[in-house]
């Protein structure tokens, strides 16, 4: 008898959870938008994270040591593929949330004009790294000469270029 009155009070919390996890918490358009698939999503793009960063370290240790292609070459490599596995997870966590993508294109269309008219100097040194690693005027590894100072480059991000100096000072 106390053992079968322990199972339901288990089922019962079990079924409260489950209860819990599939309440909707708010709407977005016509989905209800719940706690489990938040979890869900956050899951994806933990995994996405993490997916990006062992790639990024096979392709460094394995595929791209093993290459003649130049030290730059290989950190656009990177990066690009970086930012591809982030996007790709990102879509599949909204979608995971049961948001339709195309419902997103007003906001989209709001962001750019966002970007438009605040963001235009965040936006222009985002494009500006970008061009810095596509053109590669100046490449991981180079030893650089700016404003005086001397340095090698450690790392050209997208929006900001890291110079080490030969006294190890990081700019």
């Amino acid at each position: 008898m106390f053992e079968q009155t322990v199972k339901n009070i288990d089922n019962a919390l079990w079924i409260g959870l489950v209860k819990t996890l599939h309440r909707p918490l708010f709407s977005f358009g016509d989905k209800d938008i719940t706690l489990s698939g938040i979890l869900a999503a956050m899951v994806i793009l933990f995994a996405a994270i993490l997916i990006s960063h062992i790639i990024r370290r096979l392709m460094l240790k394995r595929m791209l040591a093993k290459t003649r292609i130049g030290e730059g070459t290989q950190f656009i490599i990177r990066r690009v593929i970086h930012y591809l596995i982030l996007v790709l997870g990102l879509l599949i966590a909204i979608d995971t949330l049961g948001v339709d993508l195309t419902a997103l294109s007003v906001f989209a269309g709001l962001v750019g004009i966002g970007l438009g008219f605040g963001l235009q100097n965040i936006v222009n040194n985002f494009l500006a790294g970008f061009t810095l690693l596509l053109e590669r005027p100046v490449q991981v590894g180079d030893f650089i000469e700016f404003e005086g100072i001397y340095g090698r480059v450690e790392g050209i991000h997208a929006r900001s270029t890291l110079i080490v100096t030969n006294d190890n000072i990081s700019l």
